[in-house]
């Protein structure tokens, strides 16, 4: 009797212990999932902090193109008088951050001839910009200055030329420019300042081309502006 009776106590307590094993087992697993949810908050935290992602635009304060005497013709440019694109910003820490943009200006130009059969031709097209630039802030506080610089590069896509002939039909076609790709060095300085979320930074920017993607004579100079200055504001969030 005596051993029956401890036989059954130890029963009672091993169904016992096996019930407190999946409350515990429980336990741990809500732990770990509060560890798991706080650990990616504090992630999605530092990853907001450090990037930033927005708009930039502004006005060409130059023209997109030199305009020169070509020999017995014409050459008339028009600049659009805005650049926009998307921006990203990293900060580095410190006082650095560092800012990518791929900025967009539409360009055209009319170029004209009398030599033999008068003609003239039309080419329209798109200058994109992919600056890649380390900016410094001078002073902290609410508005900061700060100064900037890094390399670029220009590219020359989405080409066509129409050609009109006296007594003709007009012909189009889609000649690539003298150099697609031209690189340069860009600097600049600006104020930062913030209306809660929103960061804004107006900058004036001056570019430096090593070679303009359309060069039309080599004589007296025809083509892309080699020095190039505009007026940008950076929208970032």
């Amino acid at each position: 009797m005596d051993s029956f009776d401890a036989f059954r106590r130890r029963l009672s307590q091993s169904g016992q212990t096996r019930g407190k094993k999946p409350l515990r087992n429980l336990r741990c697993m809500k732990l770990a999932l509060g560890f798991l949810l706080c650990h990616s908050a504090g992630l999605s935290e530092l990853h907001a902090q450090r990037f930033s992602l927005g708009i930039e635009a502004g006005v060409p304060v130059t023209e997109s193109f030199d305009t020169g005497f070509i020999y017995r013709g014409g050459f008339v440019p028009t600049t659009t008088r805005y650049v926009v694109g998307p921006a990203i910003e990293g900060r580095l820490g410190g006082r650095f951050a560092a800012e990518f943009n791929a900025l967009y200006q539409p360009f055209s130009f009319q170029q004209s001839t009398i030599i033999v059969t008068p003609s003239s031709w039309k080419t329209t097209g798109s200058l994109w910009q992919f600056p890649v630039l380390l900016r410094y802030r001078i002073l902290e506080g609410p508005i900061h200055p700060y100064v900037t610089a890094g390399p670029s590069v220009q590219i020359a896509t989405n080409i066509t030329e129409t050609n009109t002939i006296i007594n003709a039909m007009p012909v189009v076609s889609h000649p690539p420019p003298e150099r697609r790709a031209v690189a340069g060095v860009a600097a600049g300085a600006g104020l930062g300042f913030s209306f809660g979320r929103l960061h804004i930074s107006p900058e004036i920017r001056y570019t430096r081309w090593a070679a303009e993607n359309f060069d039309f004579t080599q004589s007296n100079h025809v083509g892309t502006k080699l020095n190039q200055v505009q007026i940008l504001v950076a929208f970032m969030f």
